[in-house]
């Protein structure tokens, strides 16, 4: 999966500040794949505890805080997820591209890799689509999604939910199926890297409860398998994005028909 992006002049000067970086804190000669590892591991972690304690529990804390704000809570959702693409995918991306030799092909963005995803992502959605349609409709789903508590929804707030979820899910998949399983893959072997990954995946959902946490560490672990195979995070990412928004659609269509909400023009 590692590709070289950059080349001549730039590249020379993007490594020797790289090489001085790892100079600075490392007494010791660190191999360049332990370094990506370790410096991905470390970042994905302080990323995820700044989005979980000042973005999610701030928000939770908020909306909790005031009984009105559970069923227009629109803006504090919207505002949590565009906050969790910037810290999980964004700030991650530059700080890997200042201090790390990855580029957007290493991080399995190529249309080579997109097309050999195609006939895996065609089986996956469909399936997702038919699970999500009926399991949506469970009490235990209908109590926590959609995640808008809205009574009257438009189609602009649908639109709009829609759009921060795939900013989300992005940053999201950038960070662990793109940053940490890349830089993982080039320290260890194939099914350390996976474990490694789920475990650390299904330990981000624990505060969902049990049965998303599961979940998660079983769909972990096959999108880390299907982004080695493929040499892309496209799965992953199309996936993830075909989950969250069918969940919702269709949570939104059982609350519709028991009476719980309305979609308004």
């Amino acid at each position: 999966m590692r590709t070289r992006l950059w080349t001549g002049k730039h590249c020379k000067h993007s490594n020797q500040i790289k090489s001085n970086f790892r100079a600075t804190l490392f007494t010791k000669k660190m191999d360049t794949e332990l370094f990506n590892f370790t410096f991905a591991l470390a970042e994905a972690t302080i990323c995820f505890l700044i989005y979980h304690f000042f973005v999610y529990e701030k928000v939770h804390a908020e909306q909790y805080s005031d009984s009105s704000k559970v069923t227009e809570n629109d803006r504090l959702i919207i505002q949590k997820r565009i906050w969790g693409g910037f810290i999980l995918g964004i700030i991650p991306l530059i700080t890997s591209f200042l201090f790390l030799d990855l580029g957007f092909s290493d991080l399995g963005f190529t249309v080579e890799s997109l097309l050999k995803s195609i006939p895996i992502l065609g089986i996956m959605c469909g399936l997702i689509f038919a699970i999500t349609f009926l399991t949506a409709k469970s009490p235990g789903n209908l109590a926590m999604y959609p995640e808008i508590k809205n009574k009257r929804w438009t189609r602009s707030l649908l639109l709009v939910s829609s759009l921060t979820w795939i900013l989300y899910l992005t940053g999201y998949e950038v960070l662990f199926r793109g940053i940490l399983f890349t830089t993982s893959l080039g320290y260890i072997e194939l099914i350390p890297a996976i474990v490694i990954n789920a475990s650390i995946y299904a330990l981000v959902h624990v505060p969902k409860g049990a049965r998303e946490t599961f979940a998660a560490l079983l769909y972990g672990s096959l999108i880390c398998y299907f982004t080695y195979t493929t040499n892309g995070i496209w799965v992953a990412l199309i996936s993830h994005i075909a989950l969250a928004l069918s969940n919702e659609w269709f949570s939104v269509y059982y609350q519709i028909k028991e009476g719980n909400l309305e979609v308004v023009k």
